[in-house]
Order: C-alpha cells, then structure tokens, then sequence
C-alpha cells in the first residue's frame, strides 16, 4: 500500500514539476493586459470593491485575475496547482488504477485542443473562470467522499463546514459551471435517497453540498443587480432567444459552432475510438458495438484532418457540415452512454451523461467560444479513461505502459519548448516596449509582432490589449483619445540590431 501511494505522489509530484515550467513561459494575453495594466488599484479592499461592483458575478474568477496578473510568481504557481488539483482528484474520483491510464490521461488533458489550450491554460482570466471552479467543485466531491469513511466527530463537523464553503466557492466563477455543479448536486442527492442510503452522514453531505451550490448561484447571477453596481453591459452582451423561430436558430448556428469546437478534440475523440475498440476487440458479432467502433474511428480521422488543416477558423459554407458533425456526435456519445449503463460500467455513462448535459444549455446562448466547452471536454476525457480502466483484462497494463509514458513525454517536451519561446520572445518584446517609452515620452505608435505559435494564444498582439500596456508605461490615462496602432517594423529593427550585440 504504501509503495503504491508512493508512486501515484510522484506521478502528481512530476505533474506539478511539468506544470511549473509550462506556466513559467505563458504571456499574459488578451484581457490579462487590460487588468494588469488599466486598472489599478490602492490596495486590496480597493480591489475588492472594484470584482463587487463592476463586471458580472463571477467574482473569485475576476479577483483571482486582478491579483495574479500582478505577481508573475503567484500565477505560475497558482496556475501550477490548480491544473495539478484538477488532474489529481480526477483521477481519485474516477478511481484510475493503472498507471497507464493515468499517465495517457495526463497527456490528454495538458491539450484539449488549440483554442482550449489558448483560452483556458494559457490565458490567466480563462484559466481562473474554468479551471479553478472545476478544481474546487472536485475538492469538494472528495470531501463528500471522505465522509463515508471518516470517523470521529470533530473532523466530521470539518468536513460539513468545507463542503458548503467550497461548493458554493466553486459558484462564483462562470455561469455553465453554476449550472452543472448546482444539477450535479441535486442528483447526487436524488441518486443516494433513491439507492435508500443508510448513513444519515452522506445524506447530510449531499444536502450541505446542494445548499452550497444553491447559495453560490444565487450569488452569481444575481450578486451584480443586488449590488447595483456598473456592470459595464457585461451581463448583456448574451443574447438568449425568446421565440421558436429564434431558438432553432440558436440551435442551429450554436450547434454548427459545437461541432467545430467539439471536432478540434482530436485527443478525446481518438481516446474514445481506442478505448472502444480495445475493450470489444473480442467481441466482433455485437452489431451496437460494430456501430461504436466504425463512428468512433471516423470521429477521430475527421478530427485529425480538422485540427491538422481547418485550424478552428470559421468559413463560409461549412456550418452546415458542422451542424452534421455536432449531430454525429451527440449520436455516437448518446449510443455510447446506453450501452455502458446497460453493461453496468455506470460511472463511465454518468460522465458521457454530463458532457451531454453540459453540452445542450450552449447550444441556447449567444456568443460561444470554445473555452465554454471546457468542462464537457473534461467529462468526455474520463469517460474515455474510465472505459480504458474497466475494458482490458488484468495483466495488459504493462503492454501500454511505455505507449503511454510515450505520449505524456512527447506532448510535455513539445509544449515545453513553445512555452520557453513565448518566454523569451515576451521578454524581449516586454524590454523592447520599455525602454522605447523611456526614450520616447511622445511615442503614439510601436511595433510588437506576434509571438511564435501565436495559434495557442488569446489575442497576442492585439493592439486593442497593447494600447493599455503602452499608456501604461507612458504615463496616460487607459481611457483618454489617443490611438495607438500596432505595427511591426521598428519591432523588426531593434531585434536585429539585439541580436547583433
């Protein structure tokens, strides 16, 4: 027992060693520039003040931006341990035993896909509205967990106090999670009343867990009106439909915008063919699992071609195939969820089950982007991890191992070097933009050209952020009249002339 322990602490040891030298080599992009170099603040009631009253409810995603995009060190290793928090008690919640298991799924789950990667890992506003909410939520599933088995009083009271704190923590960050936490308690609660749980202690949990969740996001989506204060057409900038003829059109273009987002996955999709042909290789005659196997592998081939050529740009003509492709897939996950729960492989049908359900709300607001499918990616990587655990035969895990070891490797050290390029040009785009403001108290224009791989950054470059880091440096007002256009040219010129001394 102990050996084991001992090795699953050091898989989640090198884990964050891994995640520390990627969050050391992210930029602040997008956003991040805007709150780190347009608002400032006198101290952190000020800043406080400023998350309750401006912008929407989600106030612990908003104040952990306001404060890691000022402290370089507190957001790698926050970042850091929020992406290892959410890896850890995954794979404690899913109950993964195989060592290859967990380490394919931990190649997996360092890309989701492109944009994903861009607008959740690497951009820190991202990253604190969707990663942290999740890595909270599933601390306080375990929490819910070690109820069943803890003894003694003093700690039971504990853990009925962090349960409703986090749960409703978990609340204030982005409105889909809200809505699938609060869902997700509530059948919790329903599914352990239904199985007639005896211990009065877990229905007491569930109920703390729901209440919480109640509590937070009742917060959330009504905190900003409560509060009164100016919300700056953030909470309006959704359209929801309000007739027919609008929600099929919502539908419609969401869903076309869903199978886009959803086909850059290519990671899951082919997780989800291997782990399906693995576990029914042996079973050939079975026309369902036949159906399984030849849609999961077409999902898979059209997602390589998707994220290999198409880049997630949108085109004129193709919603319509994509509106296909969102539909084949929901028909390939809604198969997939039956025929696990009538093969009694129940917690891999909950998981597809909530990638569905979190997955369909979307498809009724307007804009999406592909960070809001986030947390159905998420669910869809343990449904893949879970049929991969419970579908080969004892015996077979050190068959894979090295496969798996191979895949974690290959995508850390690729993503490592990205990283230590973001780092090194940023450093020189940030030394560039400095010392020209030194030596220019006049200068109206710059030129900062994108960094390498700019495909897995949020708006690098854009010179609507880069206007607030150029005032910022020059002294002015964020909001005053003056204009400043992005070029590259001067940028181009003294990075020769930098390479040269």
């Amino acid at each position: 027992m102990l050996k084991t322990r001992r090795k699953w602490g050091i898989l989640i040891a090198v884990f964050f060693l891994l995640q520390l030298c990627l969050q050391y080599g992210y930029p602040l992009t997008s956003d991040d520039l805007y709150f780190r170099h347009a608002v400032h603040f006198s101290g952190i009631g000020d800043m406080v003040n400023y998350v309750l009253h401006f912008g929407s409810g989600r106030f612990l995603g908003n104040l952990g931006t306001m404060l890691t995009v000022r402290e370089e060190w507190l957001r790698i290793l926050w970042k850091s341990a929020g992406m290892t928090v959410v890896y850890g008690s995954f794979l404690c919640l899913l109950k993964i035993r195989r060592m290859d298991v967990a380490l394919l799924g931990a190649g997996l789950f360092l890309f989701p896909s492109v944009k994903m990667y861009a607008q959740v890992y690497v951009w820190t506003m991202g990253f604190q509205i969707y990663v942290m909410p999740i890595a909270l939520f599933l601390i306080t599933l375990i929490f819910r967990e070690w109820i069943k088995k803890v003894c003694g009083m003093g700690k039971m009271l504990i853990l009925f106090l962090l349960i409703p704190c986090f749960s409703a923590m978990s609340q204030l960050f982005v409105e889909n999670c809200s809505l699938v936490f609060g869902f997700a308690a509530l059948c919790l609660m329903v599914g352990d009343f239904l199985k007639k749980e005896k211990e009065k202690k877990v229905l007491a949990a569930d109920l703390l867990l729901l209440l919480g969740s109640l509590v937070g996001a009742g917060a959330m989506f009504l905190g900003p009106s409560v509060l009164g204060g100016n919300t700056g057409g953030v909470e309006g900038y959704r359209h929801i439909p309000s007739t027919i003829g609008e929600i099929a059109e919502s539908c419609y273009h969401n869903g076309a915008a869903a199978g886009r987002y959803l086909s850059a996955c290519t990671g899951i999709w082919g997780l989800l063919a291997f782990a399906v042909l693995e576990k029914n290789k042996k079973r050939k005659g079975n026309p369902i699992e036949k159906t399984l196997r030849w849609v999961a592998a077409m999902l898979a081939g059209f997602s390589v071609v998707h994220i290999a050529a198409l880049e997630e740009v949108i085109r004129g003509g193709t919603g319509r195939i994509y509106f296909f492709a969102f539909c084949l897939q929901i028909a390939f996950l809604a198969m997939l969820c039956w025929y696990c729960f009538k093969e009694k492989q129940k917690r891999t049908a909950v998981m597809i089950a909530g990638a569905m359900v979190s997955i369909f709300p979307l498809l009724l607001v307007s804009p999406i982007s592909p960070r809001v499918f986030f947390l159905s990616w998420l669910f869809l990587l343990g449904a893949g991890l879970t049929l991969l655990e419970q579908g080969q035969p004892e015996g077979e895990e050190q068959n894979h191992l090295i496969a798996a070891a191979a895949v974690i490797l290959g995508v850390s050290v690729a993503l490592i070097i990205v990283s230590a390029e973001w780092r090194y040009g940023n450093d020189l785009r940030m030394l560039y933009v400095e010392r020209m403001t030194k030596e220019n108290p006049d200068l109206r224009e710059i030129g900062l050209p994108e960094l390498p791989n700019s495909r897995l950054l949020q708006a690098d470059a854009d010179d609507n952020y880069w206007n607030y880091v150029l005032k910022d440096y020059l002294g002015l007002e964020p909001d005053g009249p003056e204009r400043i256009e992005i070029t590259w040219y001067d940028w181009y010129n003294w990075l020769n002339v930098k390479e040269e001394e």
